[in-house]
């Protein structure tokens, strides 16, 4: 399979999407109406395979991370807030790892994780993600890695894109592993991967720019989508500094 970058942009309730020279997934950074800055929100399944009862996110930017939300509401299981249970550890600083706990998570289970931050960086990205069962981490491959989105950053015209994105483990896109929502400023995104780990196959989905949508809109319920691409490989994103990273990449 080709390695490539994808641009999503609206075209007309279409979605206008062009191959470059890079692929990605990864994290995405967006204002939310309280001014906080949405991170990421994802349903996540349990493809381990095995019972699970943590679920862990390490974000890493080039100035401080400071979380002011997390968010759980959506999966068939729950886990507690992480912000307020002190599962966040780093939070203002330029690397902060949050921990989710407080329920088992069987296989095929799904739960739903979300954070905000004020302020964060526009660099930020999710260099790990992973499950454990009583500290230890189980999972393994790419269960449980999420994915993310860069958007240009239209100033002065408050318009924001949202891109869902489904995540797969394997090229022909039958392991499911879950879906992110990812929110912008500007009319226009690229979808990477910030994790330089693992490959990450996904197909996205582009809607319409308009106004904010609210964190925990972000969610399968969210109408106005244009069609599928189809599954591809994603790659970091210049200038994320990956070892591994395409040596045409800009």
């Amino acid at each position: 399979m080709r390695r490539m970058t994808v641009k999503v942009s609206p075209r007309h309730d279409r979605l206008a999407w062009c191959v470059t020279a890079l692929f990605v997934v990864g994290l995405l950074t967006a204002l939310s109406p309280a001014g906080a800055t949405i991170l990421f929100n994802a349903d996540i399944h349990n493809t381990t395979g095995l019972v699970v009862d943590d679920y862990h996110v390490k974000l890493v930017a080039n100035g401080p991370i400071n979380i002011t939300n997390t968010f759980e509401h959506g999966g068939n299981v729950e886990f507690n807030n992480a912000l307020s249970g002190g599962g966040v550890q780093g939070s203002g600083t330029n690397s902060v790892t949050i921990n989710w706990s407080g329920t088992t998570v069987n296989p095929g289970d799904t739960v739903h994780v979300g954070a905000s931050a004020y302020p964060a960086p526009s660099d930020v990205r999710i260099v790990e993600s992973w499950w454990t069962l009583g500290g230890a981490r189980v999972s393994a491959g790419t269960d449980g890695l999420l994915a993310s989105a860069r958007f240009n950053g239209v100033e002065g015209d408050d318009i924001w894109a949202v891109v869902q994105v489904n995540l797969f483990a394997d090229p022909g896109g039958t392991d499911f592993i879950g879906t992110i929502w990812l929110e912008g400023e500007g009319t226009t995104a690229e979808v990477f991967n910030g994790t330089c780990e693992f490959p990450i196959f996904a197909s996205w989905s582009f809607r319409d720019p308009g106004p904010q949508v609210a964190l925990d809109d972000l969610n399968p319920e969210l109408q106005g989508f244009g069609p599928w691409t189809p599954v591809v490989e994603l790659d970091p994103l210049s200038p994320v500094d990956c070892d591994d990273a395409d040596a045409s990449l800009p």
